[in-house]
């Protein structure tokens, strides 16, 4: 009888979700109580928060709190089950023995450790995926209990190319291999994954390519943004002819700018200033003379902001999608075909190499420390003719 009535008045019960991880749950009797749900050391744990009514908002928003500050604890290892629920049965089961911790508590400290030994930028390169794919999707499963099956269906899901799977894959890669140091587990299931086979043919041949613009196009291009934004002139004016990159565009300042030439120190990455990657990051780029007259009507306008290219709008520092938003109506202008304004610095590289210019020189230019770069991506746009041989040495060598 006891089992019958049990299972009676579970089906006189009703639960509603209230919030992620907060619920309210009616009886039989008529009284509601909320509860909070949430997943520790691999278990699917229910407490319930007595003296809270869900029909107060007050005490909703104290279970919204609660649940944020145990994920919080969790993430961080600070969890302690008893501290939060002491009268719980559930908290003996977690007071001793073997317990094996999360994804979200490793990824967690690992990304704590990146964010504060790595550049902001490569920081943000690891917190964006490890937040917003791998702990939505594995983050409350135990270490030890995800298999390889379980990594190939996040990537089955995720509408992406191969390139970015393979970044998304950088960080659940380092979150596995700490849990193998730590010994949490004895392989690690990304041994058996292979990422070519989870992406699309469609996705991994649009993968991001050069596309430059041609001389015509820049012509249309230019005229366009003079017309319609001329605020931006300079701006892409700089980035085709000299193939900044545009992080180094971002950071560009007006001391860096001489009569003919500037020089790139520093670049701007999600709002945070850094130094170029390499020695041969840092260099001077020579200015030809379109840039040079952009770049005198530009100093009138933001001379006394420091920066020589900000928001024309908004007069802070310009971000990816701005820039964007400007190519693409320009370009929609023009009536050329739009691109991602990334592809300025292709522009320069592609339309240097098809005038015959040194190699070296336009690696040089770039920031390369050597071709290989450069005749990896822009060998097409090398030109036979321009590069036909020239040279008349051992022509007149002295034959034994």
């Amino acid at each position: 009888m006891g089992k019958r009535s049990g299972r009676s008045k579970m089906v006189n019960e009703s639960v509603i979700r209230l919030d992620d991880g907060v619920y309210a749950r009616q009886y039989k009797s008529g009284n509601t109580a909320l509860w909070l749900h949430f997943t520790y050391r691999g278990a699917r744990c229910k407490e319930p928060l007595k003296g809270l009514n869900p029909a107060n908002k007050t005490h909703v928003n104290q279970a919204k709190y609660r649940i944020g500050a145990i994920r919080d604890a969790i993430g961080l290892g600070r969890f302690n089950y008893r501290d939060y629920f002491p009268d719980s049965k559930r908290a003996a089961l977690f007071d001793g023995g073997v317990s094996y911790r999360t994804v979200r508590e490793i990824g967690a400290a690992w990304l704590l450790d990146m964010q504060r030994s790595k550049p902001h930028s490569t920081y943000r390169a690891y917190e964006y995926p490890t937040q917003k794919v791998i702990f939505p999707a594995i983050g409350d499963k135990s270490i030890k209990d995800v298999s390889a099956e379980d990594i190939r269906e996040i990537f089955r899901g995720l509408d992406i190319g191969l390139k970015t799977a393979s970044n998304y894959a950088l960080p659940l890669r380092a979150i596995f291999n700490r849990a193998l140091a730590d010994e949490d587990i004895e392989k690690n299931p990304l041994e058996k994954v292979n990422f070519r086979d989870l992406i699309s043919d469609n996705k991994r041949q649009s993968e991001h390519k050069i596309d430059p613009m041609n001389a015509d196009e820049i012509a249309a291009f230019l005229r366009a943004c003079q017309a319609n934004r001329p605020e931006w002139f300079a701006y892409f004016t700089t980035a085709i002819y000299t193939g900044l990159r545009t992080s180094e565009l971002f950071g560009l300042e007006w001391r860096d700018i001489a009569d003919d030439s500037l020089t790139v120190s520093r670049a701007e990455v999600y709002s945070q200033t850094k130094r170029p990657k390499s020695e041969s990051g840092a260099r001077v780029v020579d200015l030809a003379p379109v840039v040079v007259s952009a770049l005198k009507a530009q100093r009138l306008e933001t001379l006394l902001a420091g920066r020589v290219f900000w928001n024309p709008n908004t007069k802070s520092t310009i971000t990816y999608k701005v820039a964007q938003c400007a190519f693409d109506y320009i370009a929609g202008k023009a009536g050329i075909r739009r691109r991602q304004a990334y592809q300025t610095r292709h522009t320069f590289a592609s339309n240097m190499l098809s005038l015959g210019e040194n190699p070296l020189y336009v690696a040089a230019q770039m920031g390369h420390k050597d071709t290989t770069v450069l005749f990896k991506n822009y060998a097409k746009w090398i030109s036979a003719e321009k590069y036909r041989r020239v040279s008349t040495f051992g022509e007149s060598a002295i034959v034994p």
